[in-house]
């Protein structure tokens, strides 16, 4: 699954304070007021070229309603806070992915100020690393640096093809 469905659904999931507002990947409209954009940026070259892995980069931005920065710096405050403090891994994506790490950029909320509509808007900036297992006949398990297995949030192992 794609980075961008991955970050929106974890939000949605995971931050009841986005109820209200529209959440839009890669295109920022007019309107509604209330609304998160989520954007992929550059990523970090891997390491290695046959690994299974990769680094994808995303950006949130929150634009609030019209001098409502109170309540907008809350939504992005809730956003920054579930992205740094639990894990994408647990959604259920295909093919599996399971992401080792995700973590903001800078550390804490940045005002980037208001639109030419006196709407409030913040940013948050991210980096991944995303393992992507492809299931086939010939399969490995995938190992994390500590040698474990990656498992997802119900306990299957997750697999590359050998």
């Amino acid at each position: 699954m794609p980075i961008l469905d991955d970050v929106e659904a974890f939000i949605v999931n995971n931050v009841p304070e986005v109820a209200g507002y529209g959440i839009q990947k890669s295109y920022k409209s007019n309107s509604p007021d209330r609304q998160i954009v989520i954007y992929e940026t550059l990523g970090d070259l891997p390491p290695e070229t046959t690994m299974d892995v990769d680094y994808p980069s995303f950006q949130v931005q929150i634009r609030g309603q019209k001098f409502d920065y109170p309540a907008t710096r809350t939504v992005a405050f809730a956003i920054y806070r579930a992205l740094q403090t639990t894990s994408l891994v647990d959604l259920d994506v295909s093919p599996p992915s399971y992401y080792v790490y995700c973590y903001a950029t800078q550390s804490g909320l940045m005002h980037i100020g208001n639109d030419q509509n006196e709407r409030p808007e913040f940013v948050l900036n991210y980096r991944t690393m995303r393992t992507i297992a492809v299931v086939t006949s010939n399969l490995k398990v995938l190992l994390k640096a500590d040698g474990t297995v990656f498992t997802t949030a119900d306990g299957r192992v997750l697999v590359r093809s050998a």
